[in-house]
């Protein structure tokens, strides 16, 4: 993606979460910046069954403590990359648990 004369948006590449996603264990998202990124917004939500989404208040590091509250639903990371210029690129978004729900196992 370009914006023009002023180069290529702040991006990430290969984001992904390391680590076990069940309760009590900390998880870990990282990835690579690229285009000129400087820093990032971090988000990890909640996606239930029906598709609905919650933001996790507070959880806006790459490091995350699985909950109860988590076992059920799938658990995804979100990055926005920023340049030293303000402008935002693309949200990238990756999932824990190689994209299945959350369990107690």
């Amino acid at each position: 993606m370009s914006s023009g004369d002023n180069g290529p948006l702040p991006a990430v590449e290969a984001l992904q979460i390391h680590g076990q996603a069940v309760p009590g264990q900390e998880i870990q998202a990282c990835g690579y910046t690229i285009n000129g990124t400087t820093s990032c917004q971090f988000a990890w939500l909640r996606i239930s069954e029906d598709g609905s989404t919650n933001y996790i208040t507070g959880a806006n590091q790459p490091n995350y403590k699985v909950t109860q509250d988590d076992v059920n639903r799938y658990l995804a990371f979100e990055v926005v990359p920023i340049d030293s210029r303000g402008r935002q690129g693309e949200v990238t978004r990756t999932f824990a648990n190689n994209g299945k729900m959350i369990s107690n196992d």
